[in-house]
C-alpha cells in the first residue's frame, strides 16, 4: 500500500513514463524494505526521533540515487530538489 501511494506521488511529480514506472517501483520497494528493517534494529536498540531521522536521510537519499540511472535530468532536478526541501542534511 505505501509503495503503490508512491509510486503514484512520484509519477506525479516526476512525470514518469510507463517504461520508468517498474525500475521505480523497485526502488520505492527496496527502500521501503530497508526503512522497515531499521526501525526493527532501532527499537531493538532503544529508538528515539534523532536516530529515526537519520535512518529516513540515509534510506531517502540512497533512493535518491538509485533513482538516478532511470531518470532523465530534468526529472532527477526535480527529485533533488524535493530532497534538500525535505532533508537539508542529506548528502547529494
Amino acid at each position: 500500500m505505501i509503495v503503490k501511494s508512491v509510486l503514484k506521488a512520484d509519477t506525479k511529480r516526476l512525470s514518469l513514463t510507463t517504461e520508468q514506472q517498474p525500475k521505480a517501483r523497485t526502488v520505492i520497494l527496496d527502500a521501503v524494505v530497508k526503512y522497515n528493517e531499521g526501525v526493527k534494529q532501532l527499537k531493538k536498540s532503544g529508538m528515539n526521533q534523532q536516530k529515526l531521522r537519520t535512518l529516513a536521510v540515509a534510506v531517502e537519499t540512497e533512493k535518491v540515487r538509485n533513482y538516478k540511472p532511470i531518470l532523465t535530468p530534468k526529472q532527477y532536478d526535480v527529485l533533488v530538489a524535493n530532497q534538500k526541501k525535505m532533508y537539508p542534511e542529506s548528502k547529494l
